[in-house]
């Protein structure tokens, strides 16, 4: 009877366990949506902004005289008048350099004047202040189209096997690709959109870890990368398939929730070993029991001992619980390896591997057909290495 009214208990810790599990393994079967490679070798690891450092914000009345300025350079602005409204605002900035509208205005009369490497360095200024302003998509805009085209590559080799590289990968040439990808980025070991096709090429081939190690570089190259959530996306479903599902079942077994720390799930590893410790110590929990004894001693006087004797009477239920979380989160462990190596991708066939060819070292079944010294004809076959 105290086992059944405890088991209860049990099943509710066993399955705080089992409901996360669930839930986790509700979302693996979404896909991450495959990103389009990059097109273009241009102006795309060279930044035309220079660094700027953090301003100090001047005095006050300083800032009033900067102001003062501003506004007059804004009329003359508005009255037509660029060069005395560009004169005007470049002694505003010069006495304010906080100001983030400051340098932005300033800028676009820099533009209205055709000073389009000035009015790049305002810009510039104006998104060290506030790269996230409203204004910062547009001012992105401008900088790109007012600074000077560059190459990645001063050859025109670079970007013809880049141009390459893109045409075969969209055929489905993989292998052909990346060999393209690797003679860009033997030219030139700074070309982000290079390492990042290439690593688009080595995920679609089943090699996560050059994948992972291309698309790494690629975000270290361009840390302000637009499509950087998108590629962090990518780069967490390519460690997954980097699993081992014997090793997250084998760590999941010799420690409880090692094999959710194998599979970098650090909370749900808190909760299988959260279980498995207070199912555990629910096990081991003794109970004190007193027993009384009365009787006569041999010269008739009664006498009364008490001893005490410990039981345990939950180990059954409590090391039953937890035999079942460690169980249970090594065999869910393993599962989420597995499904991860699933989404690994078939090698596609080489460029110099024939439709049909045998590859070398294989073993082939050839028949055999020998004419005997009766006049009938032996059939067999005959094994080649």
């Amino acid at each position: 009877m105290l086992a059944d009214r405890r088991l209860p208990a049990a099943v509710a810790l066993l399955g705080a366990l089992l409901l996360p599990i669930r839930a986790v393994g509700a979302q693996d079967g979404t896909t991450v949506k495959p990103l389009p490679p990059k097109r273009s070798l241009v102006g795309t690891t060279q930044s035309p902004c220079p660094p700027f450092r953090r301003p100090v914000a001047p005095p006050p009345e300083q800032q009033a005289e900067s102001r003062r300025l501003a506004q007059q350079g804004y009329e003359a602005a508005l009255g037509g008048d660029h060069t005395q409204a560009r004169e005007l605002l470049r002694r505003a900035a010069q006495l304010d350099v906080t100001s983030e509208q400051i340098a932005y205005r300033l800028g676009r009369e820099h533009e209205e004047v055709e000073a389009p490497s000035d009015a790049v360095r305002e810009y510039c200024r104006f998104l060290s202040l506030a790269p996230k302003a409203p204004d910062a998509a547009d001012v992105r805009e401008r900088i790109a189209r007012l600074s000077p085209q560059r190459s990645l590559s001063e050859s025109d080799v670079t970007a013809a096997q880049f141009g390459a590289g893109l045409g075969f990968y969209e055929r489905g040439r993989l292998y052909e690709a990346r060999t393209a990808f690797a003679a860009v980025l033997a030219e030139n070991p700074e070309a982000a959109p290079a390492y990042f096709n290439r690593g688009l090429v080595h995920a679609s081939i089943g090699e996560p870890k050059l994948a992972i190690a291309d698309l790494d570089r690629y975000l270290r190259l361009q840390p302000q990368a637009p499509d950087r959530p998108a590629v962090e996306k990518l780069l967490a479903t390519l460690r997954r398939q980097l699993l081992s599902p014997s090793s997250a079942l084998g760590w999941g077994l010799a420690v409880p929730g090692g094999g959710q720390i194998y599979t970098e799930r650090r909370w749900m590893a808190g909760a299988v070993g959260a279980v498995f410790l207070g199912a555990t110590l629910y096990a081991i929990r003794p109970k004190t029991e007193r027993h009384s004894t009365s009787g006569t001693n041999p010269f008739g006087i009664p006498y009364t001992s008490t001893r005490e004797s410990q039981s345990y009477p939950n180990l059954g239920v409590g090391l039953g619980v937890a035999a079942a979380a460690a169980i249970t989160g090594a065999v869910e462990a393993y599962m989420y390896a597995r499904r991860g190596r699933e989404t690994l991708p078939k090698p596609p066939r080489r460029p110099d591997q024939r439709i049909g060819a045998t590859p070398a070292g294989a073993r082939q079944l050839a028949p055999l057909v020998t004419p005997s010294g009766d006049g009938r004809a032996l059939v067999g076959a005959r094994l080649k290495f």
